[in-house]
């Protein structure tokens, strides 16, 4: 449950990310030029530098949260490993050896049962 909850808020704040740092003014523009045309509109709502310094701010603060959220998923992630088996790991425990070697079903092969075999190799008997 908790796992679900940072997953949520870590791809809310990269979407929100991705919407700041495309918002920012670089030197042709941006995307803020979009809004209003030629960033008036950003312009009007932030005054003159005021866009400029917020996106700037807003950017930062959803890197740290980005960071901080990605570590405490490593973490939460971590200690519900340690709790659980994959289903490889759960199907290789109930398995067991099988009863019978599958060369025993070969013709000319030696089976060996213990330390008796029940054909010979006959390169060894001179």
């Amino acid at each position: 449950m908790l796992q679900s909850i940072l997953i949520f808020i870590h791809i809310v704040v990269c979407i929100l990310m991705v919407v700041t740092v495309l918002m920012q003014a670089s030197k042709g523009g941006g995307l803020s030029g979009a809004f209003g045309g030629a960033g008036q509109g950003m312009n009007a709502a932030f005054g003159g530098r005021g866009a400029g310094t917020f996106l700037t701010k807003a950017t930062t603060t959803l890197a740290i949260i980005f960071m901080v959220g990605a570590i405490l998923q490593v973490f939460v992630s971590k200690n519900m490993a340690t709790n659980q088996q994959s289903l490889i790991q759960q199907e290789l425990g109930q398995q067991t050896a099988p009863a019978t070697s599958p060369a025993a079903n070969i013709p000319g092969v030696p089976v060996t049962t213990g330390d008796q075999s029940t054909t010979t190799n006959p390169d060894t008997t001179k």
